[in-house]
């Protein structure tokens, strides 16, 4: 057996025990007994564990770092004619409609993508992303319209940009109506 086949063993052994430890410390708020009623839904069950806070405080930043992973939207993958729309500037009584497109296959990327934005001018802007066919999204969470309003309001990190922030933009693809809010123009880029 090869080096490298023996260290994905090596990984995805800690990976699970990992995920084993990280469920059971949820389960059990960390003093041997259960926060949960058998006859609990689970999402009680999520919600009294917030109360308790048996969910360690290191694991905050994992959503984030393996979101990084994603593939992101580049304005490449839009139509020319979305390209020119999502370039210009916004005025405010006048939404900016723009389609994107359905993920191309691939065995080896993942499906979803990340839209990452940045308001460059104006005082505001909403962004809401319209899944296609949310019927066939797996996730409760991606099957409704996403919201991004810039500029942020909060931030969970240091020296983070509250004028950027990001969507999860699923395989099928969707649309994004893009509001500029405010009395003056904006410009929104795709980063």
């Amino acid at each position: 057996m090869s080096t490298s086949k023996i260290v994905i063993i090596v990984l995805v052994l800690l990976a699970v025990f990992f995920v084993v430890g990280v469920a059971m410390g949820v389960h059990f708020n960390g003093q041997g007994r259960s926060i949960c009623d058998e006859n609990q839904p689970g999402d009680e069950c999520a919600k009294n564990c917030e109360k308790a806070g048996c969910i360690p405080s290191w694991t905050e930043g994992l959503g984030e770092a393996f979101a990084s992973l994603r593939p992101k939207l580049k304005s490449s993958d839009l139509s020319s004619v979305d390209q020119r729309a999502l370039a210009a500037a916004i005025l405010s009584a006048v939404p900016v409609a723009v389609h994107i497109p359905a993920a191309e296959a691939s065995f080896f990327k993942s499906k979803t993508r990340t839209a990452t934005f940045r308001l460059v001018q104006g005082l505001a802007a909403k962004i809401v992303f319209s899944p296609e066919s949310p019927q066939l999204i797996k996730e409760d969470e991606l099957r409704k319209p996403q919201v991004l309003n810039l500029p942020r309001t909060q931030s969970s990190k240091e020296n983070d940009d509250l004028r950027q922030g990001s969507l999860a933009i699923t395989e099928q693809g969707g649309g994004l109506m893009i509001t500029c809010e405010g009395p003056v123009p904006c410009e929104v880029e795709l980063k």
